[in-house]
């Protein structure tokens, strides 16, 4: 990927019409954002953090009163 692109991780509240972790492609020389896939089996993702090595995507799940948290790895080719 050139370095006009950038990944985006984008998390939403699941139902049935959302389903969890968005990752997209942000084009920063005409501000497009285009699908690229789904992270399956993650079920309301409120918050999303990258670790440093971009290795890592932590997210914040608000299932229950107290919540979760997981990491989801982090693995394609730029």
């Amino acid at each position: 990927m050139a370095n006009s692109m950038l990944w985006v991780y984008v998390g939403t509240y699941t139902n049935s019409r959302s389903k969890g972790i968005y990752v997209m492609r942000l084009d920063l020389a005409d501000g497009k954002m285009s699908p690229m896939w789904t992270v399956p089996n993650v079920v309301a993702p409120s918050f999303l953090a990258i670790h440093p090595s971009w290795r890592f995507l932590y997210a914040v799940n608000e299932v229950t009163i107290a919540g979760s948290a997981e990491a989801v790895k982090v693995e394609f080719d730029v």
